[in-house]
């Protein structure tokens, strides 16, 4: 049996016309750290990330379980690099 692939890997690039990658992290006490917003038409949006997918990497660096602020600085210097790589995981789909 092959294992299901449960987990995306969501590559972003700012647009010229877009300021930051179009998407909202709420925290989680539980587990990974989830997408709450994702706006049409954003460059999150056109890559297919979705709203209550769970962040467990970005740019191969595992950041579950990090604290949220760390989280947020992190997205925040990645989008002023221009580009951050996600791996993303549904909710029904995440690992205990």
């Amino acid at each position: 049996d092959e294992p299901i692939k449960a987990f995306r890997n969501i590559n972003l690039k700012t647009k010229k016309d877009y300021k930051g990658f179009g998407f909202a992290v709420r925290p989680n006490m539980n587990g990974p750290h989830q997408i709450s917003i994702v706006e049409v038409g954003s460059p999150s949006y056109l890559a297919g990330l979705k709203k209550e997918d769970m962040i467990l990497k970005i740019n191969d660096q595992n950041v579950v379980g990090q604290k949220f602020s760390k989280l947020v600085s992190l997205i925040k210097s990645e989008s002023e690099n221009g580009s951050i790589k996600l791996e993303v995981v549904e909710p029904a789909l995440c690992p205990e």
